[in-house]
This record gives C-alpha cells, sequence and structure tokens, in this order.
C-alpha cells in the first residue's frame, strides 16, 4: 500500500479508497490540474502466468478512455509504471449499490441510466463482464437525496469484442459468479447481452435483497448460474407478478433469448414497474377507488400515497442479507392509472330532486331581494334620525325575516 503524501506516476497519494477486483484505488491529487483523481494499481497476483496482460491493459483501458458518457467512469491517463499497470479516473464521490437501498422508483431510474451507459460502451465494442452492484456507484443531491448520476465504474475486466483481440478465458475471468452471464462461465465469447445478464441480476437483487441463484460454494453457484433457471419475482412477491417475464427474458440462459439490448430490457422494466398490476390490495377498511364511503370517487392521487407510506420488501434473509442489516425497507413509488374522479352533482342527480334544489335557491334568491327592499324603504322613512338610528331598522329587519333557505347565511 502507498502511504499519504507519496508519489506515484507523478500523482501525489492523499488516501487508500479501497481494493478492488484487480488492485489498489488511491484518492491522488493531480500534479498539474490541481484536481483529485482516483488513481488504480494493478497488483502482481492479476498478471500471473499472463505474458499479454500488459499489452491487453494498455490496449482496453485506452479504449474505455475514448468513451464518453455521463454513465461510464471518465478514464483521463494510463500506462505501466515500474512495471506495475495503473490508470487515473474521475474521483466519484457517491456510494455503491452495495450500501443503497433504492426505492422501487430509483431501481427504473439506476436501471436505465446503467442500460444506456452499457449500450454506450457495446457500440464501441467493449463488453464491462463484471457488472454488479459493487461496480455502480450513484451519488444524490444534498438538498433533497434525489439520484444526481449513476456511473459504471472498473473497467479491470472489460473485453474488446473485436476478432483480434482475444477474449478473457474462464480462468482468468474476475468478476463475481453470481452475476456472471452463464456462457462466460462456460468459456464463450462475451457480448453486449453477458452485461444485460448481470443488469438484470444486479437488478434483481435490489428488489429482492437476493440473487437469483445461491450456492454454498463457488462450484456450486457456478453450476446453478448455467443450468437453472432463475426464481421469478413474484414466488417472493406475489404483487410484482408484471416484472415476471423482463426478468425470465433478460435472465435467458441463450444469449440469442434476452432482449437485443440493456435499453430494451430497461424499458420493459419501466413499463412492468408503472403496470397497474402492480398495485396493491387497499387497507382493511378504505374504499374501493370507484366508490366511498360518502359515494364520491377517491382522489386521484390516493393510491401514489398509499404506495408511498408501504413498507415494500424487509430484507431479513438470502445471501446477501447481511449486507442490509436485516432492516432496511424501501417504500413502493409507483404511478398508478388516474382514478375516475367525481363528475359534477347536477349530472348525477334525479329530475325531481334537481328541480326542488332549484326552487329552494329561487325562494331564497327572492327573500334576499325583499330583505333589501325593505331596508331601503326604512331607510328613506327614518332621514331625519341620526346615523345609528337609520341602521338600526336594517339590522332587525334582516335579523327579522332572515329566511332559513340556502344562499343565505345566519347573521
Amino acid at each position: 500500500m502507498l502511504p499519504p503524501g507519496s508519489d506515484f506516476a507523478g500523482y501525489t497519494i492523499v488516501s487508500a479508497l479501497g481494493v478492488g477486483g484487480m488492485g489498489q484505488v488511491y484518492l491522488a491529487d493531480h500534479p498539474y490540474q490541481h484536481v483529485r483523481v482516483a488513481l488504480k494499481l494493478v497488483d502482481d497476483d492479476a498478471r500471473v502466468d499472463d505474458a499479454d496482460f500488459d499489452e491487453r491493459f494498455l490496449s482496453v483501458t485506452g479504449a474505455v478512455a475514448a468513451l464518453r458518457h455521463p454513465s461510464v467512469i471518465a478514464v483521463h491517463e494510463y500506462g505501466i509504471e515500474g512495471k506495475i499497470p495503473w490508470c487515473t479516473m474521475d474521483f466519484i464521490d457517491g456510494i455503491s449499490l452495495d450500501e443503497e437501498a433504492p426505492t422501487i422508483n430509483e431501481i427504473a431510474v439506476i436501471s436505465a441510466r446503467i442500460a444506456e451507459g452499457l449500450d454506450h460502451a457495446h457500440q464501441h465494442r467493449i463488453v464491462h463482464r463484471d457488472i454488479k452492484p459493487a461496480n455502480i456507484m450513484v451519488t444524490r443531491d444534498d438538498l433533497f437525496g434525489a439520484i444526481d448520476r449513476v456511473v459504471i465504474l472498473d473497467f479491470g475486466t472489460a473485453s474488446i469484442t473485436t476478432a483480434t483481440t482475444p477474449t478473457t478465458s474462464t480462468a482468468e475471468f474476475m468478476g463475481t459468479i453470481a452475476y456472471t452471464a452463464p456462457e462466460i462461465i462456460r468459456g464463450h465469447s462475451a457480448t453486449g447481452r453477458a452485461d444485460q445478464y448481470s443488469l438484470a441480476a444486479t437488478v434483481y437483487r435490489l428488489i429482492t435483497g437476493h440473487t437469483p441463484f445461491a450456492g454454498k460454494s463457488m462450484p456450486a453457484l457456478a453450476l446453478a448460474v448455467v443450468n437453472e433457471k432463475a426464481p421469478p419475482i413474484s414466488s417472493a412477491m406475489p404483487e410484482l407478478s408484471a416484472l415476471d417475464p423482463v426478468f425470465a427474458t433478460a435472465l435467458a440462459k441463450e444469449p440469442a433469448h434476452r432482449y437485443p439490448d440493456c435499453q430494451s430490457f430497461a424499458r420493459a422494466l419501466t413499463r412492468a414497474l408503472h403496470s397497474r398490476s402492480l398495485a396493491p390490495p387497499l387497507p382493511r377498511g378504505v374504499p374501493s377507488p370507484e366508490h366511498s364511503a360518502s359515494g364520491r370517487s377517491v382522489p386521484p392521487d390516493y393510491h401514489h400515497s398509499a404506495l408511498d407510506r408501504r413498507p415494500f420488501a424487509a430484507i431479513t434473509d438470502g445471501p446477501d442479507a447481511q449486507d442490509f442489516a436485516g432492516s432496511l425497507r424501501r417504500t413502493v413509488d409507483i404511478p398508478t392509472a388516474p382514478v375516475q374522479t367525481l363528475a359534477p352533482r347536477a349530472a348525477v342527480l334525479p329530475p325531481e330532486v334537481y328541480a326542488r334544489r332549484r326552487m329552494t335557491a329561487l325562494i331564497g334568491a327572492l327573500a334576499v331581494v325583499t330583505v333589501i327592499v325593505v331596508a331601503l324603504i326604512a331607510g328613506l322613512r327614518g332621514n331625519d334620525n341620526d346615523t345609528t338610528e337609520r341602521h338600526t331598522p336594517a339590522t332587525t329587519s334582516l335579523s327579522a325575516t332572515s329566511p332559513s333557505g340556502p344562499g343565505v347565511p345566519d347573521p
């Protein structure tokens, strides 16, 4: 580990940020631009028995550095210093999805942002191959806590899908098996649909609190990923049955059976999350949307508010439960279809009731006119009295003749 204040490739080490799958990451000061960056150094262990590692590192890192997308970590400089491969990236002051417990609506936003970044990389023939919660960073707005940026980190195991650049073999693969596409475990070439599988497995975990597959050992987990069918989300959460076909497609064993790209998966996920089938049963004693106890429709925003307060998932079991401390709860925040609002009252009153109420209103209006005329006559007759005497008869007359019909308030 490099101590604070030491130099590497011209950068000054500020502090250690952590250890990644292939090496250490430090917070460092740029020698000329007076900005802080994340400096990554590749461990010797990642290069054992790989004579072509350095060449492949420079090739892949150079390709990643050419990417320009808000959801992809920006790589600035890279090279080999004292036989140690290194690169500098944007320092993202956020939290990884390993430490986040996003709401359902936030999961939809996060999925869409990741999908956009991955498809951008795929268009440049770069496959990440290690998408998982730990490699996704989220930043939030300081004022409201809303999601600001969603950034894909660590292209350290990425491959370039060209005819001249070999794909990393299974033995060299450093990704996490629980999120790894079956074809990569089998040793086949990785395409953009492998990243789609990993994205779907990541979202599956964000929703349920556990990965699609589990195993007591790495071989057992790998066999489950390759051979077993992922349990539908509705098996644990029946209210989320609309998501079942979405994940059945994105987690398909064969790449050809998945969505054509990551954004297609994200769009299907968003549509399913916003579907009416996700609306939970109303709490006991609450009238249905169509008819409340008063005969009126429930306000259009009722379901939205109820869902905001409803606990979505308590993460209490599964292989990743300890990451959530077993106590985090999410709230559902899903827009539902508009509820029918109350029609104008006159449109639903029986004809005889409408006529009776109209006559009552006319009588009340005539009574008001009568009171005003009486008051004016009384005032004209009392011109010789003082101001107080002129106002007293009008007040008395109004009180004495005030009708009880609608439209005239009590004095």
